[in-house]
């Protein structure tokens, strides 16, 4: 393991779901869904509980694999797919409970969730392969 190149890849994805929630979801949930976020008690922990979830399973299935004879085009599928699962369970929950949860929040979701890991497991196998 490069803990160099995962601690890189983290802040990475970090990074850019940080930009994705202030510069484009926070407006999109907030016009679809008709409210607006709040702080909760608990919010931190809550979100950093997720985010450890979050890269702890795409070190755990998909980020581990390189280095190891893989081909690139099947760490980036490999990483899609966990993308697609994880914000596909979220997204799909919330539009089966939620009655304002819309279809173009479900697709939107999803294709964060394939581009975000997509990324980050390429950043990292980039990192990885010019070290």
């Amino acid at each position: 393991m490069r803990i160099k190149h995962l601690l890189a890849s983290i802040a990475f994805f970090l990074f850019i779901d940080a930009l994705w929630i202030i510069f484009f979801a926070k407006s999109l949930y907030e016009s679809e869904l008709g409210f607006t976020f709040v702080n909760k008690p608990n919010a931190l922990a809550a979100g950093l509980l997720v985010y450890m979830s979050l890269v702890s399973g795409l070190y755990f299935f998909v980020l581990v694999h390189v280095g190891r004879r893989e081909r690139l085009f099947d760490i980036i599928l490999k990483a899609m797919l966990y993308g697609f699962c994880v914000y596909g369970v979220f997204t799909l929950t919330n539009y089966l409970i939620l009655p304002r949860w819309s279809m173009l929040l479900v697709m939107t979701d999803l294709a964060w969730g394939v581009g975000a890991c997509s990324l980050t497991a390429l950043l990292y196998a980039l990192l990885c392969r010019f070290d």
